[in-house]
């Protein structure tokens, strides 16, 4: 009955299915209320099934660890990455090249996709300790189709340039976790280690003049350096068995690559022959600047636990 007592709700079974009616008490007329459409009570029904999933999870019973028991993860993730210099490289070479260019597709690499895992064991309900590997690489493939005419002598120049860096990080490390007492499942985790990174570059070059010069090239070059890897972190873990869980962490990861070294071949032929050119040394810009390799950024993880030891 609404509160002013002048319509009521109420079901009946009159015509064998139970369904809704609304009663105006002053005049006794009565209208049954119509049923929502079965795609809408379908996506009612999906919508409260999975909240009652969601539910039965976040509120299983968030024990701390238990100590004396070990525990293996397996995580995946993303991590953004700072590449200052390499990514400002890409850039003035783009700017470069579109000047010359129909088509300039020279975008700067984005984040990577770290994998990985981590063996540790729980000394007391509020410290873990343990050590890890991970993994990951991004590269992006860079094309320019050249056709411009010199103004002054008039000649055209077309072809084809192509690049594809590639950067890649394994690390090692060891984790200090800091589990909070007062919200289990919450803590704070302290990384350090040592990450051997690599950059690889390749390059094609394909274009002609019409005045008879050409190049057909290849470059080919690496650098790679081997430096600290640090990082600090919070996240939560959500039991879903005594034994198991599913954990989620976010932080920021230091790691670069000061003036990372390493070795070239230049290959090609023009109009004048063949030729050939190789060396070594630290990594540099067309500048020829010294560059540093930064793979430092946000890391964000998702990975699932599973502890060894006595259940609880």
């Amino acid at each position: 009955m609404s509160p002013d007592g002048h319509w009521l709700l109420y079901v009946s079974a009159r015509s064998g299915v139970g369904k809704l009616f609304l009663r105006d008490l002053a005049t006794g007329a009565e209208r049954p209320l119509p049923l929502a459409p079965p795609e809408v009570l379908m996506k009612i029904g999906i919508a409260g099934l999975a909240l009652a999933c969601l539910m039965t999870i976040t509120c299983t019973s968030h024990a701390a660890p238990d100590p004396g028991t070990f525990y293996l993860r397996g995580f995946l993730g993303y991590a953004s990455q700072a590449l200052g210099d390499v990514n400002d490289e890409i850039e003035n070479t783009g700017s470069f090249l579109s000047l010359v260019s129909t088509r300039t597709d020279w975008e700067k690499i984005g984040g990577a996709v770290p994998f990985g895992a981590e063996f540790g064991y729980q000394f007391s309900p509020m410290v873990s300790l343990g050590v890890g590997l991970g993994y990951q690489r991004s590269s992006r493939d860079h094309s320019a189709d050249i056709d411009f005419i010199d103004p002054s002598s008039g000649t055209a120049t077309a072809g084809l340039v192509t690049e594809e860096p590639k950067l890649s990080i394994f690390d090692f490390f060891g984790t200090v976790t800091l589990w909070a007492p007062s919200a289990p499942g919450l803590h704070f985790s302290g990384q350090l280690g040592v990450a051997r990174g690599k950059y690889e570059i390749t390059q094609h070059v394909d274009v002609s003049s019409s005045d008879g010069t050409f190049e057909v090239s290849t470059f080919e070059g690496s650098a790679e350096k081997t430096t600290v890897l640090a990082g600090i972190f919070a996240g939560y873990e959500w039991p879903i068995s005594p034994m198991a869980g599913v954990a989620g962490r976010v932080g920021y990861r230091f790691c670069k690559l000061s003036t990372p070294e390493g070795d070239f071949t230049y290959l090609g032929q023009t109009e004048a022959g063949p030729f050939s050119d190789s060396g070594s040394g630290p990594l540099t810009d067309m500048n020829g600047n010294t560059m540093d390799v930064d793979f430092s950024g946000v890391l964000i993880e998702l990975g699932f636990t599973v502890r060894l030891g006595a259940p609880r």
